[in-house]
């Protein structure tokens, strides 16, 4: 798996929504969810000036986990 590595370190709200994507498209959706609330966490933990430009991730990642839990 090419993405763990990257995913393991990276912190950016898109590296987490991609992951859990992935996790999803591969069927892993147990780890596809925790993935989505560690982008949930990284919203909240994140400076003010960079939500912004983050905003689109964490909507992807709300609709993610929205899915996931159906």
């Amino acid at each position: 798996m090419h993405f763990a590595p990257a995913a393991q370190y990276s912190t950016t709200p898109e590296t987490l929504y991609n992951y859990a994507n992935y996790l999803k498209l591969a069927e892993r959706n147990e780890e596809a969810l925790e993935w989505t609330r560690k982008l949930a966490t990284k919203k909240k933990t994140l400076p003010r000036y960079m939500r912004g430009a983050a905003r689109a991730w964490f909507a992807k990642g709300k609709a993610l986990q929205k899915e996931l839990t159906r």
